[in-house]
Formats: structure tokens, sequence, C-alpha cells
């Protein structure tokens, strides 16, 4: 069960009258505001969490940016293909050019 003590980082925390926060390596961050070490009175009990996108594996090992980090690139923007039994989402990678075999 998703608690606020084992809550992953970007899980958020949503508040009753709109807002939310969000748990960082700091705490709970309001979504306009400071850092906290718990959600204000105001989390009406309920947590999401984060969602993780990845981008897809046979594209990765057809690109020639194969080798190089990737981690950097925005996945969440990109057009969601499929989404794992973990909640996982599974993007195609606009950035993936096709390498030279």
């Amino acid at each position: 069960m998703l608690t606020l003590e084992n809550a992953p980082i970007g899980t958020k925390a949503l508040a009753i009258g709109g807002g939310h926060w969000v748990r960082t390596e700091r705490g709970w961050k309001w979504c306009t505001g400071a850092t906290f070490p718990r959600p204000g009175g105001d989390w009406n009990g309920e947590l999401i969490k984060p969602v993780n996108f990845q981008p897809k594996g046979s594209q990765c090992t057809a690109c020639k940016h194969r080798n190089g980090p990737c981690s950097h690139l925005p996945f969440h923007t990109m057009p969601v293909c499929n989404t794992l039994p973990d909640g996982t989402k599974v993007v195609i990678c606009s950035e993936f050019e096709r390498r030279n075999t």
C-alpha cells in the first residue's frame, strides 16, 4: 500500500481545494510553493503514483544514439504506444534515428 512514508519521488498528494503536493528528495513540495516534511492539512488522503515513461526498446536497439545517454529526453511528451502492467508508459521516441547497418 502506498503511504506518505514509502511514496516514491514524484508521487502526488492531492489537496481538498485543488492543487497538490509532490514528493521530492527533501520532502513534500506544494505545487506552487515551498517544501515541507509532510503534505499540509488540506491533503485529501489520496496519493497518486508517478507515471514512468520509457522508449520502445526495439527503437533503441536500432537507433544511432543507442550508446548515448537519453535520460534527458522529454519522454512524457512523446506518443504512448503501450502501457505495461506496472503503469509504465512505453513511448515512440521523437529523437529516433535509424543507424547505418
